[in-house]
């Protein structure tokens, strides 16, 4: 029997929400004039979503996800080779690369999808990854930003013109952590951020200069007092070798209802 999601209604329903084809939706963003920038409905995001990693609870969850994205529905899915990285079969460790990479192929002319529960969230390196969907609950916040920060790897050309040794184009000018859950969101960054500055008295400068690098937005809009452009298309990287990222809170749980 194939795996199936136990609230199966509610994940389609997200699943149409976040590229934009849920109807309900639709009528009520005609009428007040505003569209939330889900991540395969915005135009601005979709580049960025070429090459995605979708973290899951657990193994059935990644299979039932799987089998629900090749459902005849979903058409608009079906562009996007989809990877379950989980149990068994797809192999012990880094063995769950190689196919990764070989669906990614020179990262142009393809679109993938990701499934893990835990693969490849430590000690992987793939360029092309720019968008992670938290779609799972973590009580560490190490364990959450370390697989979110596998999609801060820099992905670069030298010498695209074959003149200039010292010539770079950037090919990922931004990445971003997509969550679901605002609560949750928050919270890890809140602890994360402490955790990072265990000396500094007031938690809420600890937090603050963990966004400087690391912007927020809720529902697309960046919050108030935090020097980023909206939705992390920074112009300049912080660093000469490290894309930023953003975090973008959308509230919508049902994913975890599996």
């Amino acid at each position: 029997m194939l795996a199936q999601f136990k609230h199966k209604d509610d994940v389609q329903k997200w699943l149409d929400i976040i590229r934009g084809g849920y109807a309900p939706k639709s009528v009520e963003h005609l009428k007040t004039g505003s569209r939330p920038p889900f991540p395969y409905s915005d135009v601005r995001l979709l580049p960025y979503l070429q090459y995605s990693f979708w973290f899951l609870p657990n193994v059935a969850a990644c299979n039932a996800m799987a089998n629900l994205l090749e459902e005849r529905q979903n058409t608009f899915w079906h562009d996007y080779e989809v990877n379950v990285c989980a149990g068994a079969s797809a192999g012990i460790g880094l063995d769950a690369l190689p196919p990764v990479r070989k669906e990614i192929g020179s990262g142009f002319d393809t679109k993938t999808i990701v499934l893990s529960c835990g693969k490849l969230v430590t000690g992987v390196t793939v360029p092309q990854w720019s968008s992670i969907l938290m779609l799972r609950n973590l009580t560490s916040p190490e364990t959450y930003f370390q697989a979110a920060f596998r999609v801060q790897s820099p992905w670069s050309i030298k010498n695209p013109n074959g003149d200039d040794p010292n010539a770079e184009e950037i090919l990922k000018p931004a990445c971003f952590v997509f969550d679901f859950a605002p609560t949750r969101a928050l919270r890890q960054l809140s602890e994360y951020g402490i955790g990072l500055s265990p000396s500094e008295p007031n938690p809420e400068t600890a937090v603050k200069d963990l966004v400087s690098f690391l912007p927020v937005f809720a529902g697309g809009h960046k919050r108030p007092g935090y020097n980023a452009t909206p939705f992390g298309l920074f112009a300049v990287y912080p660093g000469p070798r490290v894309a930023p990222a953003a975090i973008h809170v959308l509230p919508c749980r049902v994913i975890n209802r599996h």
